[in-house]
């Protein structure tokens, strides 16, 4: 039987050798975008990251998929997302300058609770009107509101369920035109508050790595967003430490 040459066995040792070297290399680009994701996602009680790539690609900046996933993000308006995911494809980063070059594809899913939801709609006076014991229930398909308006101070119960619908690229509407109002007669005024509270907590037009909405869905306690983002903003302010 014929023996390995010693170069046959050097390149198998090195090759054993760099095969173990993607994660610790991978771990370092994964804790540097975590360390940023607060400035460019929002506050979270928890993010992970993970970087699929090979390792001599991640050295040069290109990174084949990074997955992010987030617990408990914070947005501007005060919202709580209770989760975040995100894919990035194609990520190309400056080395030198640790500035972000470019994201061929980034996909995302959200989930918003009842509970962060009903923090966000809190009871409020409008122009003389008072309205209280705002709750809001997500059902199959439906968004339920139950509250009470107070009428000559007597708190009149009422109840409104309806669907959402995309309105636009970043935000999400109560679709008034199905609505199903269950109570005293609701001013418009009063109406609009309430549809406005919903639009405004879920207004993903807000953020500063802004997210197109292609489908949204109601389930038993949650609210999901799925579609893609747009990282050029990002890309434009050219800013180090971006993503890396």
């Amino acid at each position: 039987m014929k023996r390995p040459t010693l170069p046959y066995l050097l390149l198998l040792v090195l090759g054993i050798l760099l095969s173990g070297c993607t994660r610790p290399i991978n771990r370092t680009a994964e804790s540097r975008i975590r360390q940023a994701l607060p400035e460019v996602l929002g506050p979270a009680k928890s993010y992970t990251v993970r970087v699929d790539s090979a390792w001599e690609r991640t050295l040069q900046g290109k990174l084949a998929r990074v997955s992010i996933e987030g617990g408990d993000v914070r947005f501007r308006n005060g919202l709580i997302l209770d989760h975040l995911s995100l894919t990035l494809k194609g990520v190309e980063v400056d080395t030198d300058s640790h500035k972000l070059r470019k994201i061929r594809e980034t996909d995302f899913t959200l989930t918003i609770g009842e509970k962060n939801l009903n923090e966000f709609i809190v009871d409020e006076v409008i122009d003389g009107e008072s309205l209280r014991k705002i709750r809001l229930q997500l059902l199959e398909n439906t968004v339920l509101i139950r509250g009470e308006r107070v009428v000559l101070g007597v708190g009149i119960p009422f109840e409104i369920s309806g669907s959402l619908l995309i309105k636009g690229p970043a935000i999400i509407e109560l679709d008034t035109a199905r609505l199903r109002v269950v109570g005293i007669p609701f001013t418009g005024r009063v109406l609009q508050f309430l549809k406005r509270r919903i639009e405004n907590a879920v207004d993903l037009s807000q953020l500063s790595f802004p997210m197109v909405v292609n489908e949204v869905s109601v389930v038993q306690g949650r609210l999901m967003l799925t579609g893609k983002a747009n990282p050029m903003p990002l890309i434009e302010q050219n800013r180090p430490n971006a993503l890396w």
